[in-house]
């Protein structure tokens, strides 16, 4: 799949990927994201999600909003699950994207040795940390990647710590792509979905997603705070790395 188009995002627009009715917060970014991850794939894909917000959002079983495979599992496994559905899959001749969907504290926290050695073994999967920066489905504690002096339940004066560079440690892993998007720009989050399809190992993108009632702003407001921080922070945008 090429780059994506404003005429194929209106398209997008009128599929169900996610099927309406989530028992997800108002405003949720999550859904957006997933949304918009859908769209860079047509759809098509097997997603392993931890123990979070997203394995709320799509309602309590035999039922599912989501209109693609998932995979619910424990804090700590989706990368560990997800490698081994991988080579499931490759081992049938299938050679569909799996994605692992996951928030910070499952990535940056209680799943990060799991990530490591998913990244550690090139496992060809695509790892989406959906960054809120806190435990937001849990009441809102700070993680590893809170930033410094923001308040959370846990840092009531302002968290000590700073946040961790998960991207940066990713790229030490000496990965093959590693990414950072927001929601608020679709278009570069689809086209760095597709980039990453191209390539072969393990493929992570920290996805910035604001949750309004942990951040205490208006759920209209999902969108209109990112573009500020984006402007104003330098990253690593869509970068291919080659390790000969």
């Amino acid at each position: 799949m090429g780059m994506v188009t404003m005429s194929e995002l209106h398209k997008y627009g009128r599929t169900k990927f996610i099927m309406p009715g989530t028992a997800a917060c108002p405003g949720c970014p999550l859904q957006v994201g997933m949304r918009q991850l859908a769209m860079a794939l047509d759809g098509k894909l097997a997603m392993v999600i931890p123990a979070g917000c997203s394995s709320v959002i799509p309602g309590t079983a035999p039922h599912t909003a989501y209109s693609f495979p998932v995979l619910h599992v424990p804090f700590a496994s989706s990368p560990a699950v997800a490698s081994g559905l991988v080579r499931a899959v490759r081992q049938r001749g299938i050679n569909g994207p799996v994605v692992v969907w996951a928030g910070d504290g499952a990535t940056a926290d209680i799943g990060f040795a799991t990530l490591s050695g998913a990244a550690y073994r090139n496992e060809d999967i695509l790892y989406i940390m959906a960054d809120n920066e806190a435990y937001m489905n849990t009441g809102i504690q700070a993680s590893g990647t809170t930033s410094w002096m923001a308040w959370t339940t846990t840092s009531p004066r302002g968290k000590t710590e700073d946040k961790k560079d998960v991207a940066l440690i990713m790229l030490m892993h000496k990965v093959p792509y590693v990414a950072t998007a927001s929601i608020a720009y679709p278009m570069d989050f689809i086209d760095k979905v597709r980039r990453a399809m191209q390539v072969k190992g393990f493929k992570f993108i920290h996805l910035h997603a604001p949750c309004p009632p942990g951040w205490r702003m208006e759920d209209a407001y999902t969108i209109r705070p990112q573009g500020l921080p984006l402007r104003l922070v330098p990253g690593f945008y869509g970068s291919i790395i080659r390790v000969s």
